[in-house]
């Protein structure tokens, strides 16, 4: 389960947050919409600059994305950095 949360970002990782019976899979829900929102914003940000600085952040958005996927899927858990505090707040809602 913890890996569909990175399926469609964010939108996904909300569903897994708020219906996740764990706390693995609410983290999981909470990093999948921090991936997907900052990597809209930077996506948005760096088409004010070079075309080539815009597929960057793509293709580094992209790669980040199926690193998660598939990390998850097998579940070997990435945290990012600066995604402590997400942990904390996904153990922190009991069921």
């Amino acid at each position: 389960m913890a890996a569909l949360a990175y399926v469609l970002l964010p939108l996904s990782g909300v569903i897994a947050f708020l219906t996740g019976r764990s706390a693995r899979i609410r983290f999981h829900g909470l990093q999948a919409i921090a991936v997907g929102a900052v990597w809209a914003v930077a996506a948005y940000v760096a088409s004010w600059t070079a075309p080539l600085v815009t597929v960057a952040v793509f293709v580094a958005g992209a790669a980040l994305w199926v690193t998660l996927l598939v990390s998850s899927l097998i579940g070997r858990d990435i945290r990012l950095p600066g995604a402590a505090h997400l942990e904390r707040i996904a153990e922190g809602i009991e069921s």
